[in-house]
């Protein structure tokens, strides 16, 4: 797909959340009104320290 969140942001791809599934960045589309689960940042970080 020519305009999937992947290809048009890729720096998001690794936000992108398991829960998710079966949508991936690559078969939603940048702009889509589609609700999604989004990777924190202070998650990962605390996932670092423990």
């Amino acid at each position: 797909m020519s305009n999937s969140l992947a290809k048009v942001h890729p720096e998001l791809v690794s936000k992108w959340a398991e829960k998710n599934f079966p949508l991936t960045s690559d078969n939603i589309t940048y702009g889509s009104n589609k609700r999604a689960w989004w990777k924190s940042r202070l998650r990962s970080r605390m996932a670092d320290k423990w």
